[in-house]
């Protein structure tokens, strides 16, 4: 069983925030992924209660709850204060395109 869930919140009947949840066999890994608010509810707790739904999901089914985020995004703290824990840091490498010679 893996499945792919679209998460979203409303507040007053307007979408306000989203993320993907994959899940997979009950005892498995669940990962959420690209956790966003919209600019005008930022701070309203549009965040928190999606990583409360995902986290109440993946306690009943006896999953683990795994996020990614990088530190220049600032939510780990967001992420800490809603129990999450860091599990380790990875350095993320970059192959930029090879320059074009000016055409002229």
């Amino acid at each position: 069983f893996h499945k792919l869930v679209l998460l979203l919140a409303y507040k007053d009947d307007r979408p306000a925030g989203c993320a993907a949840l994959y899940e997979k066999e009950k005892g498995g890994m669940n990962g959420l992924y690209c956790l966003g608010t919209l600019a005008g509810f930022r701070g309203a707790g549009i965040a928190k209660a999606i990583l409360r739904h995902a986290r109440s999901g993946a306690v009943s089914s006896g999953s683990t709850l795994f996020l990614q985020t990088l530190e220049s995004e600032g939510l780990s703290r967001l992420y800490e204060r809603s129990g999450f824990k860091i599990a380790y840091k990875k350095d993320i490498f970059l192959l930029p395109p090879k320059p074009t010679p000016a055409s002229g």
